[in-house]
């Protein structure tokens, strides 16, 4: 089973860190390699399925997750490597495995992040091999959960395709592309101009407090037969503290327009106030379509909802064609969840790497005081979920 594990914080060269530099983090979830078993035997637990390796000979192994708040600086100047190369070895996934002609047993290896000024290492990872162990490992998501739904919902929209760059760009300024992957969904709502806002009402937008648009701003949105729509951003308030105080925590802000968008253009649904309870197993990786400032349709693999939502590369290959870094500029882009034919927000970018940002499920009544501040009628919608599993 999964375990997500936060990086211990050692380390800064030359001099004290910028606080977006303070935020780089690693996280670790392990993943154990079976190399023999005397038996083996189906296991569910909550929404998900395993397969228990009971007696198991195992080799440990490690995901290493990288997340920073200067997206540029980290896509451009990260290093990932582990403090003994001849023990273990990180490949480009990120995947922590024994070096080849390593001995079977090791000492504990730690995996470090670093940059040109900032460096995070884990704490020590042991990975040598391990005899007599009970196992489980991930085979699938519960049927009538809303993990299987939103994994089914994703695969299904890009099997067979390669992530080629035709069909990930979801549209021009003026038109949008039928060779997208994600053509078939409502994308109208994600604003055209960056920085990216998404509208959670037909009044209100939603952004990235780090990377906000101006009071008077004009914001476009292009209806799918290309008619742009443009309203102007009459005011905003952020959510929480300010970023300096929390740390990013709360690195959300709610804007308001100068009028409702028309029915051509979409307001989304928002994640609801219950939402871990729907996802008990989401460690295991659930498939998000995820945009970015070149509007992409990307897939990362939403993998923590408490505090925040963290995603990280696809293990499955078909997603992983649609995988990117996030990078600069990608920042206040939205991540959604789809159930049940509905785009559900989950977050918009604020960290870089494998991309991460403030979990609006849990900033739900904040959000709709702001709303009610700002004018404008409405309040956050949430998804009727009652037809699937809750835990």
């Amino acid at each position: 089973m999964s375990i997500t594990r936060q990086g211990a914080i050692t380390g800064v060269i030359s001099r004290g860190p910028t606080l977006a530099e303070a935020d780089l983090t690693i996280k670790v979830v392990d993943s154990d390699s079976i190399v023999t078993a005397a038996s083996t035997q189906a296991v569910t637990i909550k929404d998900s399925n395993y397969t228990q390796h009971n007696g198991a000979t195992v080799d440990p192994q490690f995901y290493i997750i990288v997340h920073g708040v200067v997206p540029g600086t980290l896509a451009r100047d990260l290093k990932l490597y582990s403090s003994d190369p001849a023990i273990a070895a990180i490949d480009n996934s990120g995947l922590m495995t024994r070096a080849s002609g390593a001995p079977l047993t090791t000492a504990p290896i730690r995996a470090i992040a670093s940059t040109l000024w900032i460096s995070r290492t884990t704490l020590a990872l042991n990975l040598s091999q391990v005899t007599g162990k009970t196992t489980q490992l991930f085979d699938s998501f519960v049927s009538g959960s809303v993990a299987a739904t939103a994994s089914s919902a994703i695969d299904t929209l890009i099997a067979g395709l390669l992530g080629t760059s035709t069909e990930k760009l979801i549209r021009t300024a003026s038109a949008y592309n039928s060779s997208c992957w994600a053509a078939s969904l409502d994308l109208t709502g994600v604003s055209v101009n960056q920085p990216r806002l998404t509208l959670v009402s037909p009044r209100h937008v939603i952004g990235a407090e780090h990377y906000q648009q101006a009071v008077g701003s004009v914001i476009q949105f292009l209806a799918a037969d290309g008619t742009v729509v443009s309203r102007t951003l009459t005011a905003k308030i952020s959510i929480g503290p300010v970023n300096n105080v929390d740390f990013y925590a709360t690195d959300v802000y709610i804007g308001v327009l100068d009028s409702d968008v028309p029915a051509s253009i979409k307001s989304y649904l928002m994640a609801p106030s219950n939402l871990a309870n729907y996802l008990p197993g989401v460690s295991n990786g659930v498939p998000a379509l995820c945009l970015n400032g070149s509007m992409n349709a990307l897939v990362h693999d939403v993998y923590v909802v408490n505090g925040e939502i963290d995603t990280r590369e696809p293990t499955d290959a078909t997603r992983y064609n649609f995988y990117e870094t996030i990078i600069t500029g990608d920042s206040s882009n939205p991540v959604f969840i789809l159930v049940g034919g509905n785009l559900v927000l989950m977050t918009q970018w604020t960290f870089g790497g494998a991309g991460s940002g403030s979990a609006d499920w849990q900033l739900i009544t904040a959000i709709n005081t702001v709303m009610t501040s700002l004018g404008g009628g409405y309040q956050i919608t949430v998804p009727d979920w009652s037809s699937y599993l809750l835990y």
